[in-house]
């Protein structure tokens, strides 16, 4: 019986670094087409989400880079041009399409009640050039992040909309699913 726990447990970590991984692929890919849209654009990088943040990039290292400007809650401590706000507060300081914007896992971050603006400010800011990196909503990572626990909404239900998106275009998004 404890054979067969211990077994199902190991799985379970086994799965959950297998999803980490593919996560940590994901960034890189959809961040270097973001780095590319911007160099054809002739566009700045804004980065949304401390690249030196998270237990998988603290273990293995960076994913991505901070671009031409990084913002996140908490600051990007070790980027040259770093914004530290909440992006509800930060993205409306930022100009019309002036920037490619690359988020990773940011948006599990987001309270129910500002989603659809920050989404709408998202585009606005980023004129459609928005590469969006989120958590897999089936792992047992996407059940214990912080807005689970801050909204009581469960961020997978969400994120389940939006993943794996790239050049996101949010007018063909049903913005009201995120509101619910």
């Amino acid at each position: 019986m404890y054979l067969y726990i211990i077994g199902f447990l190991i799985l379970i970590v086994i799965y959950e670094l297998y999803k980490s991984h593919l996560r940590s692929i994901r960034r890189r890919v959809v961040y270097n087409k973001a780095v590319i849209t911007a160099q054809n654009k002739h566009k700045k990088l804004l980065v949304i989400g401390d690249p030196d943040n998270g237990g998988h990039n603290m273990i293995f290292g960076r994913d991505y880079d901070c671009g031409d400007v990084c913002l996140d809650l908490v600051g990007c401590k070790n980027c040259e041009n770093s914004m530290k706000a909440k992006i509800e507060d930060a993205l409306p300081t930022f100009e019309d399409n002036s920037y490619v914007i690359f988020l990773s896992c940011v948006l599990e971050y987001i309270d129910k009640k500002s989603i659809s603006f920050v989404l709408k400010e998202l585009k606005r800011v980023s004129g459609g050039d928005l590469f969006i990196v989120t958590v897999d909503p089936h792992t047992i990572t996407a059940l214990f992040y912080p807005t689970r626990f801050l909204t009581g909404e469960s961020s997978a239900k969400r994120l389940i909309k939006v993943e794996d998106m790239e050049n996101v275009d949010i007018d063909k998004m049903d913005i009201k699913e995120f509101s619910n």
